[in-house]
């Protein structure tokens, strides 16, 4: 099984990518997908930001995960990983400041996000230029609708990217959907045939 992530700020077209390359990749191949857990949150983000919320939405998403893995299909692709959920933990630190009690919850988190981080075989960072995005119409995700979004929170995952070098692949989706999911293809395609040795 390859484990493929869809990662990017809202707006990007993630969902809709991994959605139709579904649709061009299932012909062929067993594939499941995990849609974004942050639908499914019992908390109301605006008021109850705090290190359980964000707790919550690690250990939902290793848990999909892991529960889609036991049926073993040929690709599971994730709508959001654990790279996005440790973007919006460090968006959270950044906000809240230092301190011993969070530094050691920090602690926690971090040593599950560098776990989990090396379970996928890679991801697809989604990117898109502002001019483009502002002129597509997106369903925005529960905590993507939160007010004061952070505009930075692009630059956290660029710098993020750059400093820790996880398994990363930038594909930008500034153009005609078909020519994305041309690319996203053939990187699976490549990484497919690299792992049945052909």
């Amino acid at each position: 099984m390859l484990k493929i992530g869809f990662s990017g700020i809202p707006d990007s077209g993630k969902t809709s990518l991994m959605l139709e390359l579904k649709k061009t990749l299932g012909i062929k191949y067993n594939i499941d997908i995990i849609d974004d857990i942050s639908n499914k949150s019992p908390f109301d983000e605006n008021k109850e930001t705090n290190f359980i919320s964000q707790f919550y939405y690690f250990s939902t998403q290793i848990n999909e995960e892991n529960k889609k893995s036991i049926k073993s299909p040929e690709l599971l692709f994730c709508d959001k990983t654990i790279f996005d959920q440790w973007i919006y933990w460090k968006k959270y630190l950044s906000k809240v400041g230092e301190n011993k009690q969070l530094t050691e919850k920090n602690e926690v988190i971090k040593t599950i996000y560098d776990y989990w981080i090396n379970t996928y075989d890679f991801i697809f960072f989604i990117r898109v230029d502002p001019s483009v995005m502002e002129n597509r119409k997106i369903i925005h995700s529960l905590r993507d609708e939160l007010p004061n979004k952070d505009s930075n929170i692009e630059s956290l995952y660029i710098k993020t990217i750059k400093k820790e070098k996880p398994n990363i692949i930038e594909i930008w989706n500034n153009k005609d959907i078909n020519e994305t999911i041309y690319k996203l293809a053939g990187k699976i395609s490549e990484k497919l045939e690299s792992t049945n040795g052909n």
